[in-house]
């Protein structure tokens, strides 16, 4: 069964309502970020995030209502690593 990559996409970023939510109530950072569409072509698509703690809000303008995606972020740890940075930044 051949699976289209626009429903793996829709898969990854479709999630159980939370609650509603106002773009601008009590958004603690919101911004554009470029996301990676497909790695095999290097198809990139600006997205807009809004970070309301808890949850990381994805939408596809600044002006949109519905969400594209939730990622709750209540157990992300983040680590550090000085090499990978130094990598990155030579790139």
């Amino acid at each position: 069964m051949k699976v289209d990559r626009s429903q793996q996409q829709n898969k990854l970023l479709k999630c159980k309502r939370i609650e509603d939510f106002k773009l601008n109530e009590n958004a603690i950072r919101k911004g554009k970020l470029n996301v990676l569409r497909d790695p095999t072509r290097d198809d990139w698509v600006n997205r807009w995030f809004v970070l309301k703690r808890p949850y990381l809000y994805i939408y596809e303008k600044n002006d949109e209502i519905e969400e594209l995606g939730v990622i709750n972020l209540l157990n992300v740890h983040i680590d550090s690593n000085p090499e990978m940075e130094l990598m990155l930044n030579s790139v």
